[in-house]
């Protein structure tokens, strides 16, 4: 018997998986080293960093409500930049997926991607 505070697994609309924890749903982030890290469904586009895949299939990186995509990638060092706008110089850089650095100023306001 699933009760409010019983977590449970269920799928999205597009078959990922999904955890339910007291009424909040969950989405996986990153999968590594047979971890999961679940981030909240909810605000997943704002405040949290997140990785979705473009439409064609590409990785991209989503924080803050500015989507960024890969520029370059050197070993587990990856530079992402702005793809919003033309003239753009803002640039995040990770390593493991973990944000290490953020350069550069937005020359518009964010736009929230789901």
């Amino acid at each position: 018997m699933i009760t409010e505070s019983t977590p449970y697994f269920s799928k999205t609309r597009r078959g990922l998986p999904a955890l339910t924890i007291q009424g909040y749903i969950y989405n996986i982030q990153l999968r590594r080293a047979g971890k999961v890290r679940w981030v909240c469904a909810h605000r997943r586009g704002y405040d949290t960093p997140y990785f979705p895949k473009t439409a064609r299939g590409q990785p991209a990186l989503t924080v803050q409500g500015y989507r960024y995509s890969i520029h370059r990638r050197q070993g587990l060092k990856v530079r992402w930049t702005c793809d919003h706008r033309r003239g753009c110089n803002s640039a995040v850089y990770t390593v493991q997926d973990e944000i290490v650095a953020v350069r550069g100023e937005h020359n518009h306001p964010p736009k929230i991607h789901n």
